[in-house]
């Protein structure tokens, strides 16, 4: 069984490595190993560790469940991004970068789809919108208690916001 699960990951680690990239450098860098432990591990000599899995997994993109059958098409996966700093613009671009991540890994993924559930527009829809964007940007800042402008003319779009804007 942990031989099959382990063929299985590196056929998973190979499926989702782009074309040219060499898998077992990859693994050597990202998981800072030597070439010859990397290829133990390859030749199943040695099993990945559940760490070293996660890792790896985490930096591809791969699905876990997936891969030891364990997938159900009537579950979801939730992801929560709670701001916890008072780096309000930072923030704002690091979740408009993970917004715009998700969407292309799931655009390169046959299988792949998302559902929203949310409470505003997404950053899809207002983006190209110089209005719309300066209103969710005041939005924002005025939820985290950093707003000092008084209109919304006074609102500006930082330029690598706008940048990532048009992504």
């Amino acid at each position: 069984m942990k031989k099959n699960l382990n063929k299985k990951f590196i056929l998973a680690l190979q499926e989702k490595l782009p074309e040219k990239a060499s898998l077992p450098k990859f693994i050597m860098e990202t998981l800072k190993i030597g070439k010859e432990a990397t290829y133990r591990r390859l030749r199943g000599d040695v099993p990945f560790t559940f760490d070293e899995i996660a890792i790896l997994a985490e930096s591809l993109k791969i699905s876990l469940d997936r891969l030891v059958g364990n997938y159900s098409e009537n579950s979801a996966l939730f992801n929560f991004n709670m701001i916890q700093t008072h780096h309000t613009i930072e923030d704002y671009e690091n979740t408009l970068m993970r917004y715009i991540n998700y969407l292309s890994q799931i655009k390169d993924d046959p299988e792949g789809y998302i559902i929203h559930i949310l409470n505003t527009l997404s950053y899809s829809m207002y983006s190209p919108y110089k209005y719309l964007s300066r209103f969710r940007i005041c939005r924002w800042l005025h939820q985290t208690e950093q707003l000092t402008a008084k209109e919304l003319s006074e609102i500006e779009i930082p330029f690598f916001i706008r940048e990532l804007q048009k992504s």
